[in-house]
């Protein structure tokens, strides 16, 4: 099981995107890495409000593009629609993971 401090790492070393745990690497120069996200993004119908600069970091609200783009974690509440989408600030990848990881501790206590 991956502790919160390797998600963070690997995070911050390019695009992670959970649910089946997932990890895509974030280099400019692979263009399939940009197709892949594309391709996560169509499918769940984000792809335009991206083209167009309207996705915002779930937690800071500063506007996600490819240069940005931190994380993609899979919502499994769907309070903000199916994905959350987070910046590649390590703070904000930390506040996410802090209190998903607190969410779950909490579930497992009651």
């Amino acid at each position: 099981m991956l502790t919160i401090v390797s998600l963070i790492i690997l995070a911050l070393s390019g695009l992670l995107v959970m649910g089946a745990v997932r990890y895509i690497n974030l280099d400019p120069w692979e263009p399939a890495n940009k197709y892949e996200i594309r391709r996560i993004l169509r499918a769940n119908k984000l792809w335009d409000r991206f083209q167009k600069k309207e996705l915002q970091c779930i937690i800071c609200g500063e506007i996600v593009t490819f240069q940005t783009l931190g994380a993609i974690y899979e919502n499994k509440e769907k309070k903000h629609g199916n994905l959350v989408i987070l910046c590649k600030n390590p703070r904000c990848l930390k506040e996410y993971l802090w209190n998903k990881e607190q969410k779950e501790i909490a579930e497992i206590i009651q």
